[in-house]
This record gives C-alpha cells, structure tokens and sequence, in this order.
C-alpha cells in the first residue's frame, strides 16, 4: 500500500513538473490589466502564457509596476497596451525593441471630460468625444463597453496574426466566435435596459463607454481620495435625487467612507462593482440588472 502511495505521488509530481515546463515553454504576452486577459485568452487558447502588469486592487490611472513586473515584461513576445493609463507610457520605453507593443484601443471613439480634476459632472449620450476637452486626456475606460471589446479583440487579433502567420486561421475562427458572444451580449444588455432609469450615479466615472453605449446618464460623485466641501457635496447630492438616481456603483478600490454618507443622503442602493475584474463580462451584467432594476 505505501509503494503505492508512493508511486502516485511521484506521477503527481512529475506531472505538476510537466504542466509547469509546458507552461515556461510557451511563449509570453503580456496586457496592463484582468479584461484585456480574458479577451486575449479567448482568441489564443493554451498556445501562448499571458501575464497582467496591474497588481490586484490597485488603481491603474495612478500604478507604477515593480521591478518583478518590469522584468517580467521584458521577457514577453507583445505587450497588449489599453493605450490610455500612465504606467504604460513609461513601460513601453523601457522594453526591449523585440517586444511588440499593440495598442488595443486603436479604432475607439474617445471620450473627454470625464476625468478632470473634480470631475462631479454627468457623462454618457450627450457628452464624450464631442465635448471640447482642451488636451484633455481621454477616458481610459474603454473596455467597460461590449462594443469597444469587439475592437479590442480584433486589434489582438490581428496583432497575433502577425506574431504568428501560420496560426492566422485559428486566430480568425475564435475571433469570430468571441464577436458572436459579445454581439449576443450587447444586444440582450439593450433589451435589458429598455424602459429602465437612465441616471446612474457611481463614485469614479468607469462606465463612460458604458452610458454611451445605451443613452445612460453617468453621474460621477467621487473626488478620488479627496474629501470633497460640503458645498459640492450638496450639489451632487442635488443632482442625483433631481436625475431620479436609484443606484449609486462604487469601485472597491476607493475608500467608501464619504461615499456611503452621500448615498444615504441620495437615498439610492449602493452597490460595490470592480470594472478591472478579469470577470468583466459579470460585472457588466451586475451593473446592467442592478440599471434595470425598477
């Protein structure tokens, strides 16, 4: 009995050994953040090893990779940016001229105007790329929207056709079959939302693409890690309850103290989302029933 014993626990190591040497031999590629994983994973299967530069819970308009990140991405074949956070500016300088960088945002209407200083504003089907936004930089957000994920996978896609000719084909039929779902997705998100509140209010304002896409009205409360004057507060809380505001979304990473009291002065469901999960698709369903909720 302990020879066998013995034996499976050797054949168990060996195969841990096994799945961890396939794993080092696969080629790396790396993104900033958990969405841009899921989508990448969809369209390379198990032929590539695919790393996140955002360490969990941080904020990504305000990160700066360790040296471990660093290096790890210096190892990697492409480095899948969203174009639009801080961090990935400087990385990009910093990996070696045989890394690829693709921007994944390439194709995206930006928005502006969301992401000023106070940004206690309103944003969604009335505002975006329209408004005069003096240099401003664009909402980093852009994945929040189904629609700018079909063209975040095609700009992998296509990316990965060119890292791999030979595997073009196989790219191109998941591709198609991630298109599908997230068509699928979009559609059933606007039949979800038809006849709901258009106001939302949420604490940083995530889900500027996300409004656009379905004529909602993004009401952003928060001040980053500022305490905001009694004033303003006043005036978002006039805001949201003259919107008609049911749900207010607060994004975990952000300290909720203030936010609790200007939801309860609201009088609306406080409901904590994580836009940065690698389950993006989730949450996005969490955002929208809670939206439809009467």
């Amino acid at each position: 009995m302990n020879k066998i014993l013995a034996v499976l626990v050797l054949a168990l190591s060996v195969c841990g050994c096994t799945r961890k040497e396939a794993a080092a031999d696969r080629p790396l590629l790396m993104v900033s953040i958990e969405p841009q994983k899921w989508i990448l994973e969809q369209l390379v299967g198990d032929d590539y090893a695919i790393g996140t530069m955002l360490d969990r819970g941080a904020n990504p308009e305000t990160f700066d990779p360790s040296m471990e990140k660093r290096l790890q991405a210096d190892k990697a074949t492409a480095y899948f940016s969203t174009g639009a956070f801080p961090f990935e500016e400087s990385l990009a300088k910093s990996l070696p001229d045989r890394t690829r960088i693709v921007n994944t945002s390439d194709g995206i209407e930006p928005i502006y105007g969301t992401h000023s200083h106070t940004h206690n504003h309103t944003s969604g089907h009335s505002h975006g790329h329209d408004c005069d936004h003096h240099g401003e930089a664009a909402d980093p957000h852009m994945w929040t929207s189904l629609k700018n994920a079909r063209i975040i996978a095609r700009n992998m896609a296509e990316a990965l056709a060119d890292l791999d000719p030979a595997e073009a084909a196989t790219v191109n039929r998941r591709l198609a079959t991630l298109e599908q779902r997230l068509d699928s997705i979009d559609k059933a998100t606007a039949d979800r939302l038809e006849g709901a509140s258009r106001s939302f209010a949420i604490w940083h304002p995530s889900l500027s693409y996300y409004a656009r896409d379905y004529g909602l009205n993004q009401i952003a409360v928060g001040q980053e890690s500022k305490e905001m004057p009694a004033g303003q507060v006043r005036q978002v809380i006039d805001n949201a309850r003259n919107a008609n505001v049911k749900v207010f979304f607060f994004q975990k990473e952000y300290d909720n103290r203030q936010a609790e009291s200007i939801n309860s002065a609201i009088g609306s469901r406080m409901i904590t989302i994580d836009p940065l999960a690698y389950d993006w698709l989730g949450q996005i369903e969490l955002i929208t029933n809670e939206i439809a909720r009467p």
